[in-house]
This record gives C-alpha cells, structure tokens and sequence, in this order.
C-alpha cells in the first residue's frame, strides 16, 4: 500500500512538471465534442472539394472513409501531433474511353487541377504523362492503371488522382491514402459491385479521385 502511495505521489509530481512546462499531451477524443463537432462541419467541404475535382465527370461509384493516424516520438522521429484525424471523400469516374484519349484525358486533368490552384511537390499529371505515358504505353502489359499516382494539395485539403483500368481497378480499392490511416472511425467503402460497374461503362481508363481533409489533431 505504501509502494502504491509513492507511485502515484511520483505520478502526481509528474504531471505537475509537465502541466507546468506545457507538456501534457493532448487526450484522444476521436468521439469527444471538439472532434465531432469539427468532423461534422468538414464532411461538406470535402465533398464540395471532390465535386470540384472531378469537374463534369459523373461518378460509377463513391467511397467515403473516416479514421485517424498516428505520430511518433521516439529517437529517430517526432512528429508535431500524436493523432490527425482526416475525413475523405472518393469517386471513381470514367477518364479515357480509348486508349488513344488517354494521354489527353492526363493533360485536361492536370490543367483543371492548375486552374483550381492545386499544387503538388512531386509530378503534376502533365508531366505524368510526359514521362510514363508517352515513354511507355507501347510496352507489353504496360496500360493506364500502371501510371503513377499523383498528390496534389488544394488549399487545406490533399487530393490523389490515381489513373486505374479494369486490369487494376479492384487492387486500388480502397484507395490509398485511406489505407494509411491506423484507425478507421467510420467507412462507407466502394460498393461490391464496382469493377462490374466499371466493366459495364467499357472505359480504357478510370479516374480514382480521393479528397482529404485534416478535422482534428492531438499533441505529445
């Protein structure tokens, strides 16, 4: 019983130290006021977001996902939040009804997404096509849903932009930055029926297009 007493005067003294220092982690309250209250006001923007996207592109099938990932604080890595919390928004929409329309099907895309003012530090889908389509959509077995991926950030929100076909479209779902988050709260995924959707619409290519948005965040 003393032992116990001791520990949790130590416990006590602890948090005193910390909570003086500005160092009490935030509590995870996926479920708590704060984090519902912002979940709920930011579901609509990131479906106005993937309605931008996707322009008039009408969608075969939709997924929503709600989870959260991760930080880590250890000695080779600290990361400035315990948990982010992000809703996201997805779609599938026809692309290229050919494969002679996808290089061009590439490029509007690319322009729409410079015209909404998204940016990305890693390939625009432009140069996407530039440097894996023209290059290689000649080679054996190589099709559209072999192109890479693109990450684009839109104001506050991250949107990929991934080009499958019927050969890979049931490997890409979920998509993938759903697939990163350790904790999923709540998903709506793609219905069971997509590739047959897909396959019914007869396209060349696809456009897998997920919108997503940070609505909460926790501190070591």
């Amino acid at each position: 019983m003393a032992v116990r007493k001791v520990l949790a005067g130590v416990a006590a003294a602890v948090l005193v130290v910390l909570a003086a220092t500005g160092c009490v982690p935030d509590p995870f309250e996926p479920d708590g006021r704060e984090a519902t209250a912002s979940r709920e006001r930011t579901w609509p923007e990131a479906d106005r977001l993937l309605t931008e996207v996707r322009g008039a592109r009408e969608p075969i099938a939709r997924a929503r996902y709600d989870g959260c990932t991760e930080g880590q604080n250890n000695f080779k890595r600290r990361d400035e939040f315990s948990h982010e919390c992000f809703v996201m928004a997805s779609a599938l929409t026809r692309a290229a009804g050919t494969e002679d329309e996808v290089g061009d099907a590439v490029v509007v895309m690319s322009e729409e997404l410079e015209r909404l003012g998204c940016t990305t530090a890693d390939m625009t889908l432009a140069e996407i096509e530039r440097r894996y389509w023209q290059q290689f959509r000649n080679r054996d077995g190589y099709g559209p849903g072999q192109l890479p991926e693109a990450r684009y950030r839109c104001g506050e929100a991250d949107v990929s932009v991934r080009a499958v076909d019927l050969e890979t479209l049931a490997d890409r779902l979920p998509p993938s930055p759903a697939v990163y988050l350790h904790e999923m709260l709540d998903e709506q995924p793609y219905p069971a029926d997509t590739v047959d959707r897909a396959e019914a619409d007869g396209a060349a290519m696809f456009w897998l297009i997920t919108v997503g948005l940070r609505y909460y965040t926790t501190r070591f």
